[in-house]
């Protein structure tokens, strides 16, 4: 657990992430009500590998139309990484391949709960119409009829399986020639 008065906050998350930080490296930190800290925007690039290798850099410098204005990494109460926003996408390994990721979120046990693809500041500068656009697809086929609806985001099994993936509102489907009969 990570109180206000620690200087050094290790960024450890089981084996997935390994990383000392000092406090000194973030702008602004944000603390549970008892004083363990929830999280922080950092204020320079600290990169992190993942168990697989992956460099991910959590956010650091100023934001935009779109970016959201959040803590770069996130802890549980225990001091464990509960989730990281990315300065810039990476992709991460996944059962469906590699997926973009603005935003992955993971389980206090250390390892990836949710990906977002996207994770932008709707707002009247930036719609959702906007944030979808970008979002990778997936074909998905129901009875006879093919979706190929835009990927909001991915949870995760603590094993790594998919457990759901939920889709933007605004979807294309088609019928599929091999189903029709």
């Amino acid at each position: 657990m990570v109180k206000r008065d620690d200087d050094i906050l290790n960024i450890i998350t089981s084996d997935v992430i390994k990383r000392s930080i000092a406090v000194s490296d973030f702008s602004s930190l944000d603390y549970y009500g008892d004083g363990t800290l929830l999280g922080g925007i950092l204020s320079r690039s600290i990169p992190i590998k993942l168990r697989d290798g992956t460099e991910i850099i959590p956010a650091f410098e100023a934001y935009d139309v779109r970016k959201k204005y959040r803590n770069s990494i996130e802890y549980y109460r225990s001091g464990k990484v509960k989730s990281i926003y990315l300065q810039e996408p990476v992709e991460i390994r996944t059962q469906l391949g590699l997926i973009r990721a603005e935003l992955i979120t993971f389980y206090e046990i250390g390892v990836i709960k949710k990906i977002y693809p996207l994770y932008g500041q709707i707002s009247a500068y930036w719609s959702p119409e906007q944030e979808s656009e970008n979002a990778p697809e997936a074909a998905v086929t129901i009875s006879g009829i093919t979706h190929n609806l835009k990927i909001e985001s991915i949870t995760l099994y603590e094993n790594g399986s998919i457990r759901s993936i939920d889709f933007w509102e605004k979807t294309k489907s088609k019928r599929s020639e091999k189903n029709e009969h």
